[in-house]
């Protein structure tokens, strides 16, 4: 944890560049702290323009970028003594945090200042030959070494090689958000936005001018935290049943729509540009969102991923396009069938003495179609025995006639098979002395975790 985070994040110079991680819509408005402690230099800034100097970097990237939702919550002060101190900084505890550095002098001393940012292990999306990282922590910390000046402080007197903590603050905020440089150390940078863009590779002395975002910074908000499109199932829609399967999704934009194209994953594509039924509301903290639905009947049953591409027009952004795709998000079935050749859900076969195995022969080219499975044996009209397995060995009392029933049930309904079985106790071929144990057991064991998996599948 020495190295900068200018130093950590190096990258090529692009129209703008990024780090591949971002935070997920669910996290934002974003919550930070400032952890106050104690070990700023006599003739730097004091705590008292802290506070407003960082308020104002985050609202830098609200104010230049318009229609990405770079919303933030200041959370307060963490106050802190000692090694307390430094409570929050280069900590992945899922708390995000700006700190001065401590006197242990865990950065290097020349690194004025650094932010770190803790992903998940956890791809949340991949677009353009890159992964995206969610990101759930990022700690900004400061050198407490540096001579710090405020704006307010810059408005009335002249800066005297100090650092500017607004524009520094704002270009660590850009790097918290996943951006990377518009420009690195020793490239020519020949493009003058690059050069003043507030992720330049390095923020000087007594610069006030890059508070404000240039054109690459605000392409890079863009794509990660522009408009965008969510759908799920709407309440009251199963998402797993027999077919045919009727389903509605609800879909919620941050900007207005013009076009959706569905790919419902069971070859049906459509395209939506009326949306009769969409509607317009304003959140409290005024975000503005625009709702509406589709349905579709799926007839045939499989497992399928559901996409929607959806493009807008946006007076701040212009033109942008939003897509998701939802993996394996809908399961339809249709009742438990035997499987291609077979005439019959089992057959059975001798084992050994009054030990017989029965093979299942049931459907099970659509996964998730088959969540519940009951063998029940009996003995004239008496049930002596139930079996949860998927082909469980039998063990009958004596020799004679048994009923064995097989039920086996699933998001598409229950089918029953039965087979009479003349249960003779006569030892089985190539045991050679030696008697396996019925594997009913384990087998159950497996078919109850498969079960458990698809109850909680559809929940």
């Amino acid at each position: 944890m020495t190295l900068s985070l200018l130093l950590l994040l190096s990258s090529p110079a692009n129209a703008w560049t990024h780090i591949y991680r971002v935070w997920q819509s669910d996290d934002i408005p974003r919550d930070w702290y400032l952890i106050h402690n104690l070990y700023l230099e006599d003739d730097s800034i004091t705590w008292e323009l802290i506070e407003p100097e960082l308020l104002n970097s985050y609202q830098n990237w609200v104010d230049s970028c318009p229609c990405a939702d770079l919303r933030t919550e200041y959370k307060g002060e963490i106050v802190g003594e000692g090694e307390t101190s430094f409570l929050g900084g280069f900590l992945s505890d899922g708390i995000s945090t700006h700190t001065f550095e401590d006197p242990n002098d865990e950065l290097d001393d020349g690194a004025w200042a650094a932010a770190v940012n803790f992903p998940t292990g956890d791809i949340a999306f991949s677009r353009g030959g890159h992964s995206y990282y969610e990101t759930y922590d990022a700690d900004i910390v400061y050198n407490n070494h540096s001579d710090w000046i405020s704006t307010s402080e810059m408005d009335e007197r002249a800066c005297a090689n100090e650092v500017h903590l607004e524009s520094v603050a704002t270009h660590e905020i850009g790097h918290t958000w996943g951006m990377g440089h518009s420009c690195e150390e020793g490239d020519p940078c020949d493009e003058a936005d690059k050069a003043d863009a507030t992720m330049f590779w390095a923020v000087g002395t007594c610069e006030a001018g890059q508070v404000n975002q240039t054109q690459d910074d605000i392409d890079g908000m863009y794509a990660m935290y522009g408009p965008s499109c969510q759908f799920e199932a709407a309440a009251g829609s199963d998402r797993f049943g027999g077919a045919p399967l009727d389903l509605c999704y609800d879909v919620v934009c941050t900007a207005e729509p013009l076009s959706v194209t569905w790919s419902m994953g069971d070859g049906t594509e459509i395209t939506d540009t009326a949306f009769a039924d969409m509607e317009m509301s304003k959140a409290s903290d005024g975000q503005i969102s625009y709702s509406f639905s589709q349905c579709h009947t799926y007839e045939t049953k499989g497992q399928f991923s559901v996409g929607m591409d959806v493009t807008g027009e946006d007076p701040d952004c212009g033109t942008w396009e939003s897509d998701s795709t939802e993996r394996a998000y809908v399961l339809v079935c249709g009742k438990p069938t035997p499987a291609a050749d077979f005439d019959g859900l089992f057959t059975y076969e001798h084992h050994d003495g009054l030990i017989y195995q029965m093979i299942n022969q049931t459907d099970t080219t659509v996964y998730g179609c088959i969540d519940r499975i009951q063998w029940d044996v009996f003995q004239g009209e008496t049930l002596i025995k139930s079996v949860s397995a998927w082909s469980p060995k039998i063990e009958f009392p004596e020799e004679g006639e048994y009923k064995v029933v097989l039920n086996v049930g699933g998001p598409g309904g229950i089918t029953a098979g039965e087979l009479t079985i003349d249960a003779e106790d006569k030892p089985g071929e190539d045991m050679g002395g030696c008697q396996a144990a019925p594997a009913a057991a384990g087998l159950s064991g497996l078919l109850l975790g498969l079960a458990g998996l698809a109850r909680r599948r559809r929940e």
